[in-house]
């Protein structure tokens, strides 16, 4: 008689795989969705600054004022042509995420209040002082500021 061994694992061994693997992932979970939950706020706040960074660009080659439309009504934010209407490419369009509102505030402390929010951008590269605060349903916020006699917008730390 010869002893055949047998290969594999046990069912023992492989629940006890499962129960770490269970542990590890609800320890991570609310970690990861809480991750996810910021990187909504810094995505809003990049695209805010990449559409400033363009309506500055745009401004400067065409030799005319631009504007940063910011609209929390319809969770948008475009550049057009100062006095053109809203419409634009996708290029020039950003939505805000979902779950993310988006308030805009100038040096003096006046605050857009949930209404259309346009931001100058004029040819000479100058803009308006401007500081935008992106928030999410929990609360989280990031805020970014249009530095207005160099045109260019950045997140504050």
């Amino acid at each position: 008689m010869s002893l055949c061994r047998q290969r594999g694992f046990t069912l023992i061994e492989l629940m006890i795989v499962v129960l770490l693997i269970s542990i590890v992932t609800a320890t991570a979970a609310p970690r990861l969705a809480e991750q996810i939950r910021g990187a909504r706020v810094r995505k809003a706040a990049r695209d805010f600054c990449n559409l400033c960074r363009l309506a500055r660009s745009m401004a400067a080659r065409e030799a005319a004022e631009f504007e940063l439309v910011l609209d929390p009504g319809v969770r948008r934010m475009t550049v057009v042509q100062k006095g053109g209407a809203v419409s634009g490419s996708s290029l020039t369009r950003r939505d805000l995420p979902e779950g993310i509102a988006a308030f805009a505030s100038d040096d003096s402390g006046r605050a857009g209040g949930g209404r259309e929010v346009r931001l100058a951008f004029r040819p000479d590269g100058t803009a308006v002082d401007m500081r935008v605060v992106f928030q999410d349903s929990g609360g989280r916020t990031l805020t970014t500021r249009l530095d207005g006699i160099a045109g260019r917008a950045a997140v504050e730390e």
